[in-house]
């Protein structure tokens, strides 16, 4: 992993000069993060290549209700070139391979033509807040230890004013807001009926089976502020339905206080159920090396939002330590309020500071399951989607490779580069052409492009009035003011920053940009860093220094014998 940074360390220096030209976070947006600083992958060369489409970038020979998507397609592990992808009447995925011609329905199936596409699994967002759609707000240079701190103005603390709206109105822009950014899952906290899948609400699923979610906000009753350093004397004990999914938000936050959530939960925490999946920790910050055991115990994964995170601490969780240890990490957005618009601006935000601040310790490859397969299982619905596999369901999303190749095809996506999201096999939005020759109703996709002329959406279908009722239309006049649901081209106006940064009284200073002497931004020369290539900053929970918790000299966040 530290054998990267000398490859590394040149490329800091071009990121340097983008960000003190005020182009740091854009930076991302430009070709910044390419093949060439991910693993490379498995790739399987299929002889057939798709036939060039006349017009667009996929052209569709009509035929049945089943459907062949002929394109490179991405499994965990490997890409297949040139593959073949046979989808029955019903939305099953039949054949993904080189030559599905064995099967039944392939010779008689609607076939797209897709020579520069890359299929995959559709994006499954692990951790949203649907009801807040007024979008971002500026902190400025203020940065939190807790998230009471900006939830209730505590210790000092400027308060963060949001407001909710539980209209439908709201929530299915919101949805809307995720599933142009190539998300056909998601865990919201609020729903709709139609469009995504709400893997949280058993009756918003669109029949995917699979145990129901136990959502907690505030797990140990302290919505009203509480902050504890040691004891577990809250309001609320931490029990978890033996039945359900549990997913919860624990250590929000970087000092004692946010660690001390996680020490009050973990007990009840590994008495989950085998047979479900282990619990998910949203956000986690706090954590140290200390909890590793019982994460792993607890078989716990945990909802990693780098973008909100940073915004609103100054620092993420430390993602390498967790990984190193084999605590798997799945991407979620947050909330508008601070953290991405969808899942591609939250691919940005981790591929950023994946390069900057990580030493490139994670692939494209990797990000890609963490809103895929690892999702799916996650949410106790990894037998079904989040894998291009027979008998999943066809919920995928098509992704223009004509530019970047491999898993950096999604990864590094724009919203423009979204050719096409299928729901079980069934357009949800797309270019305009392959929409209107998939949709079985006429009249169900609304054309965008009429909206705004000549932006990246012109020429787009969205089949939200037969998936909600609602024109797209009509939504536009409804959810005036809230965040929009899309950006073309690069980050929405106002997004929150991707860079960590601090400057406080308590001495925790650091700008989040690499510089000769201070390769990962974390405040720390190289000189004295234990850590030097990854970004670990001094942090209140570890006592304002660099955690090592084994005292051998090398950090946790670079140690992989903790």
């Amino acid at each position: 992993m530290l054998a990267k940074f000398f490859c590394l360390a040149a490329m800091a220096f071009i990121f340097i000069v983008a960000a003190y030209s005020g182009h740091a976070v854009a930076a991302a947006d430009v070709g910044l993060f390419s093949d060439s600083f991910e693993d490379i992958p498995s790739i399987v060369s299929c002889p057939l290549k798709p036939s060039d489409p006349v017009s667009g970038r996929c052209e569709v020979e009509q035929g049945d209700g089943n459907l062949l998507i002929r394109s490179h397609i991405a499994t965990p592990n490997t890409i297949y070139r040139n593959a073949e992808l046979l989808i029955d009447e019903t939305g099953t995925i039949r054949c993904s391979a080189c030559d599905c011609s064995g099967f039944n329905g392939y010779d008689t199936a609607t076939t797209m033509n897709c020579p520069e596409i890359l299929t995959t699994p559709g994006l499954i967002n692990s951790h949203e807040h649907q009801s807040f759609q007024a979008g971002p707000v500026d902190t400025g240079t203020e940065r939190y230890d807790h998230r009471h701190d900006w939830r209730t103005g505590d210790r000092g603390h400027s308060r963060i004013s949001t407001s909710s709206t539980s209209s439908t109105e709201a929530k299915i822009w919101g949805e809307l807001r995720h599933l142009l950014g190539g998300a056909t899952s998601m865990i919201g906290s609020g729903s709709s009926i139609g469009l995504v899948r709400n893997l949280d609400r058993s009756l918003n699923r669109d029949g995917l089976d699979g145990p129901d979610l136990d959502i907690n906000t505030f797990p140990l009753g302290d919505a009203d502020g509480t902050l504890i350093t040691s004891g577990c004397d809250y309001s609320n004990s931490v029990s978890p339905n033996t039945s359900e999914v549990y997913s919860a938000h624990i250590a929000v936050g970087i000092n004692t206080a946010a660690r001390n959530e996680w020490l009050c939960s973990s007990t009840a925490l590994q008495g989950i159920d085998a047979a479900l999946p282990g619990p998910s920790v949203v956000h986690g910050i706090a954590m140290t090396a200390d909890d590793i055991p019982s994460l792993v115990a607890a078989r716990a994964v945990v909802v990693w939002s780098p973008r909100s995170n940073i915004m609103l601490y100054g620092m993420t969780v430390p993602a390498t330590m967790l990984a190193s240890q084999g605590v798997n990490l799945v991407l979620g957005t947050d909330w508008g309020v601070t953290g991405s618009m969808n899942m591609l601006r939250e691919f940005s935000c981790a591929l950023e500071h994946n390069l900057t601040g990580l030493d490139s310790y994670f692939s494209n490859q990797d990000l890609l399951k963490m809103a895929t397969s690892d999702a799916a299982t996650a949410a106790g619905v990894g037998n079904k989607v989040g894998k291009i596999a027979p008998g999943f369901l066809a919920d995928l999303t098509l992704f223009d490779a004509s530019v970047n190749s491999n898993f950096a095809a999604a990864v590094e996506a724009q919203q423009e580069d979204v050719v096409l999201v299928l729901k079980a096999g069934e357009p949800l939005f797309g270019d305009a052409p392959v929409v209107e020759a998939l949709s079985d109703v006429p009249g169900a996709c609304d054309l965008m492009g009429d909206t705004v002329a000549g932006d990246c959406m012109a020429n787009r279908r969205l089949c939200v009035i037969g998936e909600t009722g609602f024109t797209y239309a009509q939504l536009v006049n409804e959810t005036s003011g809230f965040q929009p649901i899309y950006s073309c081209g690069g980050p929405p106006a106002g997004e929150p920053t991707c860079i960590p940064a601090r400057n406080e009284g308590d001495g925790i200073v650091y700008t989040g940009i690499p510089t000769p002497n201070d390769s990962d931004g974390d405040g720390v020369s190289n000189v004295t860093d234990n850590c030097p290539s990854i970004f670990n900053p001094p942090r209140p929970v570890d006592n304002f220094l660099q955690a090592d918790g084994d005292s051998d000299g090398i950090g946790d966040a670079c140690d992989t014998q903790l």
